[in-house]
Parts: C-alpha cells; structure tokens; sequence
C-alpha cells in the first residue's frame, strides 16, 4: 500500500512538471507583441462580432499569421502580425496588422478596429 501512494505522488510530480514546460515553452515562443495584438483584436472584435478566438503561427521570422474567428459563426478575420517598428506609419500599438482576407478589411473600418490603424492594402 505504501508503494502505491509512492508511485501515485511521483506520477503526479512528474505530470505538474511536463504540464509546467509546456506552458512556460509555449509562451515564451512567442514575442510579446503577439500576445498584445491577440489580446487586443480578440476585444476590439467582441464589441462588434462577438466573442472570438485568435490563433497565430509564425510566417517568417518577424511576421506571424492571426486567424481570428467569431464564436458567432461570422466569417473569419484574417491578418498578418508585425512589430510597430517594421509600420510604414505609427501605429498606436506594440505591433502592427495587415488585413489579409475581405472580412478583415471589410471589418478594419468599423467599430473599435477602425482605431487600430489596419493596413488594408491598396
């Protein structure tokens, strides 16, 4: 019985630690400015079209994919993510989106987003 509850204590300290690196070794994966522009749009959004939710992936080296999608069932935001220094204007964030699809486009100039400074393209 003493056994059991040995095996049973080391299983879960091994469990909360592999827990614990893959949540320190995903967050520290992504530059800061990731977390701001996911934070931001995800509220600036939810005045407009709901509760959302926004995932990234890394396109190049400074240039990171958000696909922001509306738990009401509106099409998708699509945007590029880079930091404020690489804007060919200032923007009023720690990074800078480019609207990649019609809804995100469509959507940068309504509501709250149109104060984000959404580069839509020509």
């Amino acid at each position: 019985m003493n056994t059991r509850k040995v095996i049973l204590c080391i299983a879960s300290l091994i469990f909360c630690a592999a827990m614990g690196v893959a949540y320190w070794s995903n967050t520290d994966s992504k530059p800061q400015y990731i977390q701001a522009a996911i934070d931001t749009v995800s509220s600036r959004m939810s005045y407009n079209l709901g509760m959302s939710h926004c995932n990234v992936s890394q396109e190049q080296a400074s240039e990171w994919k958000m696909v922001c999608i509306p738990v009401s069932g509106a099409a998708a935001l699509v945007f590029s993510v880079l930091p404020s220094d690489k804007a060919p204007y200032d923007v009023p964030t720690p990074f800078y989106l480019v609207a990649k699809n019609a809804a995100a486009k469509k959507s940068s100039g309504e509501d709250l987003l149109s104060y984000m400074k959404i580069n839509i393209g020509s």
